[in-house]
């Protein structure tokens, strides 16, 4: 099993940011284990994601969910997405 953490990445010298933007699941708690479902010794599916606070002029938005240390040397991708509308 692996952890899971939401990180936050923004440069508000590119786009107007209020907040910051929140990126979370109900699935799971931040930091905590994925539970099984949500793995390939479960059924993978994907948990729903929720974002929040999204910039405002922000014409689409990307997601890499990575472990860092999952395995020796290196980082595991789990995510790539991109091309996602706001408000999606």
């Amino acid at each position: 099993m692996v952890g899971f953490s939401f990180g936050q990445f923004f440069c508000d010298n590119i786009i107007d940011m209020d907040e910051k933007m929140i990126i979370k699941s109900g699935a799971f708690k931040d930091g905590d284990t994925i539970p099984p479902k949500y793995t390939c010794d479960g059924d993978n599916i994907n948990p729903l994601i929720e974002i929040r606070n999204v910039p405002r002029g922000a014409k689409s938005l990307a997601l890499v969910m990575d472990d860092p240390d999952a395995t020796s040397g290196g980082v595991w991708d789990h995510w790539i997405m991109w091309s996602i509308e706001p408000g999606t």
